[in-house]
């Protein structure tokens, strides 16, 4: 009798784990999900990145056109591409990529002279405004990429 419920025991202590198929099914199943996790997660960082850039972009625009219609400027945009031109009207200072910062702080493309502007910064999700954008201000600065996109977002001078 005693035989009996040992071997009784050993039976129903072998049906209390997985098998091997079924921790591969699971752990196959978590992987997949992990996977679609980080790639959800990397196209969220780059949407946040070029939504800082086109807000800087927007900021740079704002403190140039303050800059303009300030009296003591006589209707002029600041001759060069200056940061220290547009202190008084960008306290932040002048904004560096979110991703590649240097050093200067600048790494934006510029074009600039007492009548007009044009400020590009690269997106990483390829759809910017450079096309429509492209003018005499901002030539050369948001150009096409070789598939005919334009990954540019530019501003230019509103005067």
């Amino acid at each position: 009798m005693k035989r009996f419920s040992m071997v009784h025991r050993l039976a129903d202590a072998s049906k209390k784990g997985f098998s091997l198929l079924e921790l591969l099914v699971v752990i196959s199943i978590i992987a997949i999900l992990v996977g679609l996790s980080a790639v959800s997660y990397s196209t969220a960082q780059k949407k946040a990145r070029d939504a800082r850039r086109r807000g800087d972009m927007r900021a740079i625009q704002a403190a140039y056109e303050q800059y303009y219609a300030d009296p003591v400027n006589s209707s002029a945009y600041p001759p060069n591409c200056s940061s220290s031109s547009i202190t008084t009207y960008a306290p932040g200072g002048w904004p560096t990529d979110p991703q590649n910062s240097t050093s200067s702080g600048q790494v934006y493309t510029t074009s600039c002279d007492a009548a007009a502007f044009c400020f590009c910064s690269k997106l990483e999700s390829g759809s910017g405004n450079s096309g429509a954008a492209a003018d005499a201000t901002c030539s050369g600065l948001g150009v096409a990429d070789g598939n005919g996109a334009y990954p540019y977002f530019c501003v230019k001078n509103q005067q």
